[in-house]
Formats: structure tokens, sequence, C-alpha cells
């Protein structure tokens, strides 16, 4: 689906939120989004990722609290493991092949990359390092105004599989407890909440010296 053109409109902050507004009701609707995450499922099936990837954040939240995705949540993240890494590479290069967008690579202060994030139609799809601390598990996120890193950490869990959506996923097997780390009440919907700011998971917060160029 082609992106709504700006072709001859004036650049100012105005005309980008009345054209950031068209492309949410074209692209973000239930159909496209639940569309983009079969798309998404479809082709990690055929890849050196298939089986190695789990659903996190928002999209398990919306899973257990709701039975579906969360409204206004445009987003899907996943984890992977550090030693899957080059596996999670060349996936990157099938995702590719079937039209998924490079969008950003997000490298923490030790200039390793901790975070890739496609796009596909309008959709981000977002892959974040997990790395195992004995019983916890950690991963990096990042803020860019003002730069910031933030270390993440929550109890260690196996992963299970599910169903959501009429595809098979991985997900932590004690979801509860993984969401309770990293939302408190995450059984009460909450408008404001702002993962920098609220998130319980957040051990340590950092001035951010890396980049997300890819």
């Amino acid at each position: 689906m082609p992106s709504p053109s700006t072709k001859g409109l004036p650049a100012n902050g105005l005309v980008d939120g009345l054209v950031a507004k068209i492309r949410q009701r074209i692209y973000f609707t239930p159909d496209n989004l639940v569309h983009s995450l079969h798309h998404f499922h479809d082709v990690m099936s055929r890849t050196p990722m298939a089986g190695k990837y789990w659903i996190c954040g928002g999209m398990l939240l919306g899973y257990a609290r709701e039975g579906q995705l969360i409204k206004n949540d445009f987003d899907f993240d996943f984890h992977y493991w550090r030693d899957d890494t080059d596996a999670l590479e060349q996936t990157l290069e099938i995702l590719q092949q079937s039209g998924f967008k490079k969008c950003f690579r997000w490298v923490n202060n030790d200039g390793h990359t901790t975070e890739y994030v496609l796009v596909y139609r309008e959709i981000k799809f977002e892959f974040f390092e997990a790395t195992r601390h004995e019983d916890r598990i950690r991963w990096y996120c990042y803020y860019h105004r003002p730069p910031r890193q933030f270390l993440n950490e929550v109890p260690a869990y196996e992963l299970e599989s599910f169903e959501f959506y009429d595809r098979d996923w991985l997900k932590p097997d004690d979801q509860e407890l993984y969401l309770e780390s990293l939302y408190g009440d995450w059984k009460t919907p909450s408008s404001d909440y702002t993962f920098y700011i609220d998130s319980n998971a957040i051990i340590q917060r950092d001035r951010w010296t890396g980049g997300n160029q890819w």
C-alpha cells in the first residue's frame, strides 16, 4: 500500500501532524495489524530464527490482560538470545526480502548492537537482545530526547508455546511474574504509562553515547 503523498505541501509541524494522522488511519487498523503480524510470523517460520525468539512487552501484556492487541499500541516487541545474533542477522536479510524495511539499529555505550527495528506497512517490529545473568534476564532499551540508555532486568524464565491470532508463538512461562516485574499492576490499564519513567524493570539509567543508524 503506498504511503500518503506530501508532495506540494509545506514542511511544517502542522502538516507533519496531519500526515501522521492520515497514515495512522490507513495503516493502524486492526485488520492491517493482524495481517502484518501474520506475515511476520510466516516469514520468521522459514528463517534460522524459527523457534528462537519470543514476544515481550506490550504484545504480551495485550495477550495476558485482554486476549488481544492493545489499542493504540502500534509496534511489536520480541526478544532473542545474544547467542543467536548470527541467526538473527541472516533472518533480517530474509525479512527485508519479504517487504520489511530497515529502520534503526540501536548500539549501546559499549559499541554493541542490542536492538534492531524493522518496519512493515508502517508498523514497527523490534528485536531486543536478551542475556542471562544468574537468575535474571537483562536487556537494553533507549530514548533519544535526551539521549538515555536503560538497562532492564526481570527474573529468569523459561519459554512456552501459546496461540495468539491463529499463530503459535513463544512467551515467558510465568507471564504474570514477568509482567509484574515490568509494569507493576499490569492488570489495570494505564493511559499515561511511559517506559523510561514507569518501568519497574529498569535497574540502571545512563547518558547514551551510542548510535541508531543502520
